[in-house]
């Protein structure tokens, strides 16, 4: 068979009211399936979706990682990687030598704040085992979006008040925050790679086609990089020149404005309006020009912080893009 073209076949009638279609060999084959074995049989638009119904059971992944057990950050980058795949156990190896205590502890914590239900299973020298403890992971991406809309949003409103107040203290507890931030949007990015395989674990999602994954996939990206943006606003903190308060104005006025659009662009996808993302994405072309003059107009430091305010603007207005895809794909399954 070939796979790019795909296999025909012809419908069988087989009694009253059933109908039945002679599945590939070679497919068969593939995924192992033999006689008496079943199937799960989904709906997406005018096509159907064959999974072999052990393929809808979350686990048993497994994977075995080298690691120099000097540099953390390679370390850390491998077992996200493996976790995003949604692998359940993680072993991490070292390639020569052992793992040290610092290398272990860094790692361990590291994973703890990015990921949710992974835990370390054993801890040796020779080994580091991380396994996830919720055999089937359960996220409403729209409850996991405002969940983090809710984080990032004060995030940002708390970023802004303390570059203007010059509060590091309040600075440094917007930069922690954004752990949280990324622990949601991991598990999310998870459960969303598993689900395009598991068409039971898509519908617990709240999504109804595997397409859509890869729209929230965008929202969520847009989510956590106006978080980003947050801690680099706060990160300023206590860095740059007081403010005066003519520029201290204009932050304050450009933010608010942001925070709004930011916010009204998580209400249309929550909702899937697509009639109010299409008009916040209006708006947003209309401000090019004055966003522009603004940053000219201001000084360096003043300027450095509205481009990152434009950015949380930009991304907001990819939400919007997002939320616009998603309803007209459903529309289109619709009417077929």
């Amino acid at each position: 068979m070939n796979k790019k073209e795909g296999a025909i076949r012809k419908i069988q009638f087989t009694g009253r009211s059933s109908f039945s279609l002679n599945l590939p060999k070679s497919w068969v084959e593939e995924v192992g399936l033999k006689p008496q074995d079943s199937v799960v049989v989904s709906e997406e638009g005018n096509s159907l979706l064959i999974t072999p119904l052990r393929s809808t059971d979350v686990g048993g992944h497994q994977v075995d990682l080298l690691v120099d057990s000097v540099n953390v950050e390679k370390g850390v980058r491998k077992v996200i990687s493996a976790y995003l795949a949604g692998c359940e156990i993680i072993r991490i190896i070292p390639s020569e030598g052992r793992l040290g205590l610092d290398y272990k502890d860094s790692l361990k914590m590291a994973i703890s704040r990015r990921t949710i239900g992974f835990e370390v299973t054993e801890d040796s020298l020779k080994e580091l085992t991380f396994q996830a403890l919720v055999a089937r992971p359960q996220v409403d991406i729209f409850a996991t979006v405002r969940r983090m809309f809710i984080i990032s949003s004060n995030m940002l409103n708390d970023a802004v008040a303390s570059l203007l107040h010059n509060d590091t203290e309040e600075a440094i507890s917007v930069i922690r925050a954004d752990d949280d931030v990324d622990r949601f949007n991991f598990y999310a990015i998870r459960t969303l790679n598993q689900a395009v395989e598991n068409p039971t674990l898509l519908r617990d999602t709240g999504l109804r086609y595997r397409s859509e994954a890869v729209m929230a996939k965008t929202i969520l990206k847009s989510i956590e990089r106006i978080a980003d943006h947050a801690v680099s606003i706060a990160s300023l903190a206590g860095k740059i020149p007081q403010l005066g308060e003519r520029e201290a104005e204009k932050i304050r006025k450009e933010s608010s404005e942001v925070s709004k659009v930011y916010e009204d662009s998580i209400s249309s996808f929550l909702k899937l309006d697509m009639g109010a993302a299409e008009n916040l994405l209006e708006e947003y072309k209309g401000s090019d020009e004055e966003r522009l003059l603004s940053k000219i107009e201001l000084g360096p430091s003043a300027g450095l912080i509205l481009e990152h305010l434009h950015r949380v603007a930009d991304y907001s207005s990819d939400i919007c893009e997002a939320v616009i895809d998603i309803v007209v794909a459903r529309e289109m399954k619709r009417k077929v």
